[in-house]
């Protein structure tokens, strides 16, 4: 086998390390060594790239080489085939063939838009990603017959035809996907479908009974769901429709909403079974309005006012675990609302302004408080959040002693163009001396000096500081420094 590390020629990785200390031959050593490595096989300039970028393992330049002289080393668990692979006609090499069907790799990735005959996939390949290039008609066949794992960009616009996906296939993702789904596509045992589309239809048994989780899928698949016992997470695509929660099967316990417009409604009730809810930005106010009216109606209570009633008559799941509200899902969280099941919980800044004390339950261990927060209510966090989030904002404002000293972890999260970056604060309190017999001493300690505040990422210290009077400067200045 052919290859170039750093732009130099070797003719083999798997030299003697004792005999020859070249540096590159040490790289060559400690690679050989890892386990679940990836084989590039592409041009020249494509290499190098990856080169730069620290991204390879190992590659073959089918430029340069003969592709029936590729050698796949026993720790390459991954073939990646570039675009010029359609060029030079590698896959109707025989050798190329065996060489995968005798090696350990069991996952392929094409970065070009090939078309695969049937049986031209070895057995032993249980995953195949197809990236963005790809969009050719899948024969029936083509696909080995131990395939697991199957997904495509959103660059695949071919119709799936019966046949075509495996019985062995578990998992099929597919990205904005926009046909429909026949029935007899979808094999009988696969477990997750994820699909990203808002305008898909689909009809009744298409989908499979072993079906775990769903996700990515429009709101007018709910109604063909109902009769999936096995199913457990559901995760919605932007849709405007309305949507009825009385057809999520009562097995779910993962229920996402995703992200809607203001002209849809929710009617029906949320299943007692689910622990995992992301309301996304749906306006569920409308939602809590509508089924106090009807409850009120139905009930003649004429003695619950208005305010009383949004407390009264919603409640979440009582078994929740972890719920997240986004914005605008409601303008009010009222105390009670929120079960103290619930251990992990996201707020978005529209609604934090409105937090009264016991809004958040003190079953809460995990608190996210996302936008622009600027402010939070006093007295509004538990004693059992350990681990708070909050953007840098707040800062501006507000000091460190402002959040509850029971809080073990404050991560600050501050944007910077379209990345999100954070660091962890953990204060450490400075241990007195019981034997000082110098009791004014210690009287005149000044409070600032109490607690040390650690900046840093998860096992690093990346800085640290002990007056708080100017901590909102020296957090900024930390930030500033490392990523400017």
């Amino acid at each position: 086998m052919t290859e170039i590390i750093n732009n130099r020629e070797s003719s083999s990785s798997s030299r003697n390390i004792d005999n020859d200390k070249h540096p590159l031959n040490i790289v060559e050593h400690s690679r050989d060594l890892k386990s679940n490595c990836t084989l590039f096989i592409g041009f020249t300039k494509e290499i190098n790239q990856l080169n730069n970028n620290n991204n390879i393992d190992y590659y073959y330049n089918c430029e340069i080489n003969n592709i029936n002289e590729i050698v796949i080393n026993e720790n390459v668990s991954n073939v990646v085939f570039s675009l010029c692979c359609v060029n030079k006609r590698v896959f109707e090499s025989c050798v190329l063939y065996e060489r995968i069907a005798s090696s350990n790799a069991d996952t392929l990735e094409f970065r070009c838009n090939v078309r695969l005959k049937a049986g031209s996939i070895p057995s032993n390949v249980t995953t195949i990603h197809f990236s963005e290039a790809f969009n050719e008609e899948l024969e029936v066949g083509c696909l080995p017959v131990n395939l697991r794992h199957l997904e495509f960009k959103c660059g695949f616009t071919k119709l799936l035809r019966p046949g075509v996906l495996p019985p062995s296939l578990k998992v099929l993702k597919l990205r904005y996907y926009n046909k429909k789904f026949l029935r007899g596509v979808l094999p009988n045992g696969l477990e997750t479908l994820e699909f990203f589309c808002r305008d898909s239809n689909i009809d009744d048994a298409v989908l499979p009974p072993t079906l775990l989780t769903l996700s990515g899928i429009p709101s007018t698949w709910l109604k063909h769901i109902k009769s999936l016992t096995n199913i457990r997470n559901i995760a919605l695509y932007r849709q405007n429709t309305n949507i009825n929660l009385s057809n999520i099967p009562n097995t779910v316990i993962d229920y996402q909403l995703g992200l809607y417009s203001d002209d849809f409604k929710l009617t029906g009730q949320l299943p007692s079974s689910i622990q995992y809810l992301d309301l996304g930005t749906c306006e569920l106010d409308s939602f809590i309005n509508q089924n106090n009216n009807n409850n009120s109606s139905n009930n003649n209570d004429n003695n619950v006012n208005e305010e009383q009633k949004d407390d009264y008559y919603y409640h979440f799941p009582d078994n929740l675990l972890n719920l997240v509200i986004g914005f605008s899902s409601l303008q009010k969280i009222s105390p009670g609302m929120i079960p103290n099941t619930v251990k992990d919980l996201t707020l978005s800044d529209n609604i934090i302004h409105s937090l009264q004390v016991g809004s958040i339950p003190d079953s809460v261990e995990i608190l996210r408080l996302g936008g622009n927060c600027e402010s939070i209510p006093s007295n509004v966090i538990p004693a059992s959040v350990k681990r708070l989030t909050i953007n840098i904002e707040y800062f501006l404002n507000n000091t460190i002693n402002s959040l509850p000293a029971t809080i073990e972890t404050i991560v600050v999260q501050f944007h910077r163009l379209s990345n999100v970056y954070s660091f962890d604060i953990r204060r450490i309190d400075i241990q007195q001396n019981n034997n000082s017999n110098n009791n004014d001493e210690n009287d005149n300690i000044n409070p600032n000096y109490q607690s040390i505040l650690m900046l840093g990422g998860k096992s690093d210290i990346e800085g640290g500081f002990i007056n708080m009077d100017n901590f909102q400067k020296q957090i900024i200045e930390i930030i500033n420094n490392r990523f400017k």
